[in-house]
C-alpha cells in the first residue's frame, strides 16, 4: 500500500450491480465479465467487488471500477457510509458522497456492501485517502 495518494483528477467511478436469486458462481462470473468489459476501454481497475445476502432468497454483488492511478504515499484515511432502502440508491449515494468530500480518481481505497439483517437498509462504506 501507499502512505499517501495524491488526487489525479476528477473522480471516475462506476459500478456494475446484480440483485438476483442466481447462484454465487453466476454472480461472480457476471462480475468478472463486467470487469473485462469495463467502460474505460480495458484500462479500468477494480476498486472493490463485494457481495451480500439480501431478502427473499436474493443476494447482491457490486463491482466498483475506476481508472488506473499512480501510487504515491497514503495518509489521512477516512470513510463515508451510505444507507438506503435499495442497493442501487445506496450505491449511487456512496459515489455522490465521495465526490462531495473532494475524493478524486486514485484516492478510493475500497468499497464494501453489507446490511444488518434481511429486512434492514442497504449499507455501503468506502475508505479513501486525500
Amino acid at each position: 500500500y501507499s502512505l499517501r495518494l495524491k488526487g489525479t483528477g476528477a473522480l471516475r467511478l462506476q459500478f456494475h450491480a446484480q440483485n438476483t436469486s442466481s447462484a454465487w458462481a453466476q454472480q461472480y462470473d457476471s462480475a468478472a465479465l463486467a470487469m473485462a468489459r469495463a467502460p474505460f476501454k480495458g484500462s479500468a481497475i477494480v476498486g472493490s467487488a463485494t457481495s451480500s445476502c439480501n431478502t427473499g432468497g436474493r443476494s447482491v454483488t457490486y463491482t466498483f471500477m475506476k481508472k488506473p492511478k499512480t501510487i504515491g504515499l497514503m495518509e489521512n484515511v477516512k470513510y463515508v457510509e451510505s444507507r438506503a432502502g435499495s442497493w442501487r440508491e445506496a450505491a449511487d449515494q456512496i459515489i455522490a458522497m465521495l465526490a462531495s468530500v473532494g475524493v478524486q480518481r486514485g484516492q478510493v481505497l475500497q468499497i464494501d456492501a453489507h446490511n444488518n439483517g434481511p429486512c434492514e437498509q442497504a449499507i455501503f462504506s468506502a475508505h479513501y485517502s486525500l
